[in-house]
């Protein structure tokens, strides 16, 4: 169940900020997720990619051993094209998401604002990067701040993600950018911070393997 809580606020340029809940009644607490939305007449112009400040090394797994050895995602929801690197602090993959895949019953094309399997790609990478760096399964938790310059889907894609560890590797805080093939910023998320535990390495089917890559 989603909820719009008032007040709704406007702007003086027409824009719109609301707070939204997710909520699952049958659950305690409610409450799931929590967010500010703001909504706005214009897309701001998308701002150029900085560029990353270490060298990207191959990761040692082809995109689909990735998948089969680290994650626990299926068909739907495998959205990484390639992986063109990992370093210590950084990864980044290409990502292929067509409108024509909604994974909606009954729609056939998804005209999506912010298309979930683009934003998951993302989530994915740092799930990578923290199998192939820690040996850890990273999940996310929060992030702070999702900024969209631009249409997601049906373009060819590049997230780049940079990671911090924290807590000693128990938890990671990144930022995403989903780069264009003229080098701008479509979207880019701010603060996402995630929690690692060797633990939940059990959700995917594969075996682990530490890289040595970057």
């Amino acid at each position: 169940m989603i909820t719009v809580r008032p007040p709704v606020h406007t702007s003086g340029e027409g824009g719109v900020e609301a707070d939204v809940e997710i909520a699952t009644p049958s659950l305690n607490p409610t409450v799931r997720y929590r967010c500010v939305v703001e909504l706005a007449r214009h897309v701001a112009a998308p701002p150029a990619f900085g560029g990353v400040d270490q060298a990207l090394a191959p990761l040692p797994l082809t995109v689909g051993e990735a998948y089969d050895r680290w994650t626990f995602h299926g068909p739907l929801f495998r959205r990484i094209a390639a992986i063109d690197g990992i370093a210590s602090g950084w990864i980044a993959g290409r990502i292929d998401s067509p409108s024509t895949r909604s994974g909606v019953a009954g729609i056939g094309r998804a005209d999506w604002i912010i298309d979930p399997f683009v934003f998951d790609a993302a989530l994915q990478l740092e799930l990578i990067w923290s199998r192939a760096r820690l040996d850890t399964t990273a999940l996310p938790s929060r992030f702070h701040a999702f900024h969209r310059y631009g249409a997601l889907s049906d373009e060819a894609l590049t997230a780049f993600v940079h990671v911090e560890v924290l807590a000693g590797g128990h938890a990671l805080k990144s930022e995403f950018h989903f780069v264009d093939s003229a080098a701008r910023v479509r979207a880019s998320v701010e603060g996402m911070e995630v929690s690692c535990s060797a633990a939940l390495n059990r959700l995917a089917q594969g075996n682990s393997l530490v890289a040595s890559a970057g």
